[in-house]
């Protein structure tokens, strides 16, 4: 019993810091990686908190001590985020979900799939196991719109969120069409070897002047 409740104390920390982790792996990845998909998934998550930041001011939505993120001295909750974490993991979820739907990857990403299925579900048991969502309406209203927002700026964005290995297959396929221009350099055995490009122009003049 006493390694149970272990256990539950440690999954309702991790749920708890769920959205904070977030924002420090998307910071960190597009900061020391460079990754335009991160950055994208960054700004999405500030996005969704500036529409829970408005949401939430004008609706005088209130949280309760067992939804904040930390407690002071006094047993008071320090919440500072707009949304709920139901909310950001429906985003979440939604986000890649769409993502997988319009590429058409569904089927061949069955892990993801449950895994953030998984994650929401588990977010929500944390969420009511804690006694922080005890409004089931509210709740219901804040994975519709998470849910919502996901999709949306996965559909304005999705033109830019492409995997860096889309352009190494480009940039692959020009360099063995041998493009006029387009110059290949390649490591093979610590020796860089330069692949020059086809000419077109120059082959063009050189038929022109064996035709005259």
């Amino acid at each position: 019993v006493e390694s149970l409740d272990i256990a539950k104390c440690l999954i309702h920390t991790f749920v708890r810091f769920l959205p904070l982790g977030l924002y420090f792996f998307t910071y960190f990845s597009s900061t020391l990686y460079k990754d335009r998909r991160t950055i994208i998934l960054l700004l999405g998550l500030i996005f969704n908190d500036l529409i829970g930041t408005i949401y939430k001011k004008y609706s005088g939505i209130v949280p309760n001590d067992t939804c904040a993120l930390f407690g002071d001295a006094d047993g008071r909750g320090l919440n500072f985020l707009p949304n709920s974490h139901t909310e950001v993991m429906a985003f979440i979820t939604s986000f890649f979900y769409s993502e997988m739907w319009l590429k058409g990857s569904v089927t061949g990403n069955w892990f993801r799939f449950n895994f953030l299925l998984f994650m929401m579900i588990l977010t929500v048991w944390s969420r009511i196991n804690i006694g922080c969502e005890t409004n089931y309406q509210r709740m219901i209203f804040d994975i519709l719109f998470g849910i919502v927002r996901g999709s949306l700026f996965y559909y304005l964005f999705k033109s830019y969120y492409k995997n860096p290995t889309d352009n190494t297959n480009l940039e692959k396929k020009v360099c063995d069409t041998n493009v006029s221009g387009y110059t290949c350099e390649t490591i093979k055995d610590g020796n860089v070897i330069i692949k020059d490009s086809l000419n077109l122009d120059s082959e063009d003049s050189d038929e022109e002047d064996s035709d005259l």
